[in-house]
């Protein structure tokens, strides 16, 4: 069998665009079967929420219509210890015997969520993935979609590499789960704006250090937005990040914007995140060194960067409201 690809998230608005960026390069990046880890909810399955959720959107609307027949939805639950919730033994046979590549995008994106919430949504569900990519016995590399925002506001480069925290992140999750620590003093500790950047940072740190041997990639994307090209030029299904403040200018419900003319704002198309995504996974390994069995971590950003982003003062962004 070739390869069997897992991806996590694909209800959301990234794991959507990975899909269809899977199957329309197919013939660069092949495989035989795209597996999705899908959440049930108190009425329905989890293919019913794939049918409804992702199947049905317009984003794979230029696919061949047979497409979703290479697609096993698995039912699970990435907040749930245990094999990530799948209690389906055929399923889980599956995966352990043939998953060759993950590409984790399930997350919480919520500024407001509280602590408890985040710390199980995004640091305990990547622990729980890497338990079970462990399992996998056939697994060539594991791909993590982080933030470029895991880095607090810094006049300096950012490097491709772990943030370092006062403290170790086990240390700060326990603080923070047994409310030893409340968010706004763990805010404070670290520099993060918010708790959604602190716990992306810290699912970071705990994944590195318990990863031993598995080859892993984290990729930090900045702001994703509307696709520049695929699945179609401007297509959006997110009212998450900057695709919010646009709705309400377009709508009239937001008048007035403010910002530092001169900041530049790092905007990304979804479609450039999926495709980091997609290449990063299904690159060959690089070689390893001194015959070690390990493969270094990597961290690579997907970002506008300098020289592309947005700015007032250049010129670049312009909002404009008829009401």
């Amino acid at each position: 069998m070739g390869n069997v690809i897992l991806v996590t998230g694909a209800t959301g608005f990234v794991g959507k665009v990975v899909v269809e960026t899977l199957f329309r390069c197919r013939a660069s990046f092949p495989f035989d079967k795209l597996v999705l880890l899908v959440r049930a909810n108190k009425t329905k399955s989890g293919r019913e929420r794939f049918l409804d959720l992702a199947a049905s959107s317009p984003c794979f609307s230029l696919l061949p219509p047979s497409w979703a027949d290479d697609v096993r939805v698995v039912e699970g639950d990435m907040g749930a210890d245990a094999d990530c919730g799948i209690t389906d033994e055929g399923d889980a046979t599956y995966l352990y015997e043939n998953t060759t590549h993950i590409i984790h995008c399930a997350a919480s994106i919520s500024f407001t969520a509280a602590a408890d919430v985040l710390l199980r949504e995004n640091v305990g569900s990547s622990l729980n993935l890497l338990v079970l990519a462990r399992r996998c016995r056939q697994l060539r590399h594991a791909v993590l979609t982080s933030t470029a925002y895991v880095t607090p506001w810094s006049a300096e480069p950012i490097h491709e590499q772990l943030v370092p925290l006062p403290v170790p992140a086990a240390e700060l999750c326990e603080r923070l789960r047994s409310g030893a620590l409340s968010g706004d003093a763990a805010l404070k500790l670290t520099g993060h704006p918010n708790l959604y950047t602190l716990t992306k940072c810290l699912a970071e740190h705990v994944v590195a250090e318990s990863r031993h041997e598995l080859r892993l990639t984290i990729v930090r994307p900045s702001i994703v937005s509307a696709a520049w090209q695929y699945p179609m030029p401007g297509w959006v299904d997110s009212f998450a990040a900057v695709t919010g403040i646009f709705t309400g200018v377009w709508t009239g419900v937001l008048r007035v914007v403010s910002g530092e003319l001169h900041s530049g704002l790092d905007i990304v198309p979804v479609d450039s995140v999926a495709m980091s995504l997609v290449s990063t996974c299904l690159t060959d390994a690089p070689q390893l060194h001194n015959g070690s069995h390990s493969y270094p971590l990597r961290v690579f950003h997907a970002t506008a960067g300098t020289q592309h982003n947005i700015s007032a003062a250049q010129g670049k962004l312009v909002f404009h409201s008829s009401y």
